[in-house]
């Protein structure tokens, strides 16, 4: 029986794609936990590009494969480089943004439950923009705040 981790980053840099999803002034994101700052963290869903994919169609994927919701209407915004840590690991991500809409209207009204295989389950929220700029440094990655753009 293998037992369920929290997740950590890979000591090699990672492409990855994120999709910024707001609907009335609300953004969804996933929380997680930093055991070392002892406080929690929000990010867009998304997701590591896999080999052979373009940003775009790994943000499909990825949407599909944690919250089972399509996604159309993808914009691209900007490629971030984010250096960061998370538990004490050193993280390297080149982050590719983009703007998304979920195809159903029904799904800007839950949350989701984002299981991978091995890995703790990640709770999605949607959070108010305003009430999050209040500690701005837990909406990562750093440069996502000037993308927000309403």
């Amino acid at each position: 029986m293998t037992t369920a981790h929290k997740w950590s980053p890979p000591s090699r840099i990672r492409a990855v794609a994120i999709g910024l999803v707001i609907e009335q002034n609300r953004l969804l994101v996933f929380e997680g936990y930093d055991d070392t700052r002892q406080s929690f963290y929000y990010r867009p869903l998304g997701g590591e590009i896999e080999f052979g994919e373009t940003g775009e169609q790994a943000l499909k994927r990825e949407f599909l494969e944690e919250i089972n919701q399509p996604i159309d209407q993808i914009e691209y915004l900007e490629t971030l480089e984010n250096h960061y840590f998370l538990d004490d690991v050193q993280g390297h991500e080149l982050v590719r943004v983009y703007r998304v809409s979920l195809v159903n209207p029904e799904a800007y009204h839950q949350d989701y439950l984002i299981s991978e295989s091995g890995q703790l389950p990640l709770h999605t929220r949607w959070l108010d923009i305003s009430q999050l700029a209040q500690t701005p440094e837990r909406l990562v990655p750093k440069g996502i705040w000037r993308l927000l753009k309403i």
